[in-house]
C-alpha cells in the first residue's frame, strides 16, 4: 500500500517568502532607479539655472564697469580695502581676455566684490597659482564633485572662446577632470542648446582621467572616438552607450556680452 505523499509545508512557505522577497527587492530597485533619475533630472535643471546666473553676473559686471570680470584693470580702485586686506593684486591686464591662471581666479573674486554673484572667493590659486577648488576660489555646481571655471579657453580641448567650464577639480590646473556621464552631458546640452557636443553654445569634450586619452565622451557619426580639439563639428555625438563619467562641458558666454576676442 502506497503511503500518501507528505508535503513539506515549511519548504512551501519558504518559496512563498522567497517570492515576496524578490518582489520587494524588485520594487525597491525600481524606486531607487526612479529616485536616481529624479535626482539627475533635478541636478540638470539646477545646473542650467546656475549657468544662466553666472552668465547674468558676467553680463551685469560688464555693463556696469565696462570691464571683463577677472580681466578688469581698475578693480584695486573700486575695491581698494578688500584687495589690501586680502593682500592680492586685484587688477587684470585689461585686454578683454580672461587669462589663465590669475585672471580666471580673479573673475570670481570680482563678481563677488561687485555683489554680482554670491560666494566668498579667495581671488588666488588654492595652494598653488593654478589650482581651483569649489567654494574656495570658484563656484560649486549642483552635480556631485563638479565645479565651474570662467576663462578664455586657448588649449586644444575647446575652441578659442570665453567659456564657463563644468568639470571636476584638477590639482595644479583649472577643473578639467571628467565629472559627468555622456547621457547627462547630452541632457544638459539639449536643455540649454542643441544637444550636439561639437556645435552651438555648449561644447562637450572628453574629460581628464589620469590623461586626456582614457575618457570617451564624444564620438563621430560612425561611432569612432573623437579626440579633443578646438574644432567645431555638428556631426559629433555624445557616446551615450557609456554610463561612467567621461565628459566635461564648456558653455559659451551669452551673446549679450560684447566681447569674445580670439588670439
Amino acid at each position: 500500500m502506497n503511503k500518501p505523499k507528505i508535503i513539506n509545508t515549511n519548504q512551501a512557505f519558504s518559496l512563498v517568502e522567497l517570492s515576496i522577497v524578490i518582489i520587494i527587492i524588485s520594487f525597491i530597485s525600481a524606486v531607487t532607479f526612479v529616485a536616481s533619475e529624479l535626482r539627475r533630472g533635478a541636478a540638470i535643471r539646477i545646473v542650467a539655472v546656475e549657468i544662466e546666473d553666472i552668465n547674468i553676473a558676467l553680463t551685469n559686471f560688464y555693463e556696469t564697469t565696462n570691464g571683463v570680470a577677472g580681466d578688469f584693470n581698475k578693480a584695486a580702485q573700486f575695491w581698494q580695502n578688500d584687495c589690501t586686506a586680502r593682500g592680492i593684486e586685484c587688477n587684470g591686464n585689461g585686454n578683454n581676455i580672461i587669462e589663465a591662471y590669475s585672471e580666471s581666479h580673479l573673475a570670481w573674486y570680482h563678481l563677488y566684490l561687485g555683489n554680482f554673484y554670491l560666494g566668498n572667493f579667495s581671488g588666488t590659486g588654492d595652494g598653488d597659482e593654478k589650482t581651483q577648488t569649489a567654494n574656495i576660489n570658484v563656484a560649486k555646481a549642483a552635480i556631485t564633485d563638479a565645479q565651474y571655471a570662467i576663462i578664455h579657453y586657448h588649449w586644444p580641448e575647446f575652441p578659442d572662446e570665453h567659456m564657463i567650464i563644468l568639470a571636476g577639480k584638477t590639482v595644479g590646473d583649472i577643473g578639467k577632470n571628467a565629472i559627468i556621464d555622456p547621457n547627462t552631458a547630452f541632457s544638459l546640452d539639449e536643455k540649454i542648446d542643441d544637444g550636439k557636443p561639437g556645435s552651438g553654445n555648449v561644447y562637450g569634450r572628453n574629460g581628464y582621467k589620469d590623461n586626456w586619452y582614457s575618457s570617451n565622451c564624444v564620438i563621430d557619426g560612425d561611432g569612432n572616438k573623437v579626440t579633443n580639439s578646438e574644432n567645431k563639428n555638428p556631426t559629433w555625438e555624445y557616446n551615450m552607450n557609456i554610463s561612467s563619467n567621461e565628459c566635461i562641458l564648456g558653455f559659451k558666454f551669452n551673446s549679450g556680452i560684447a566681447y569674445n576676442p580670439t588670439r
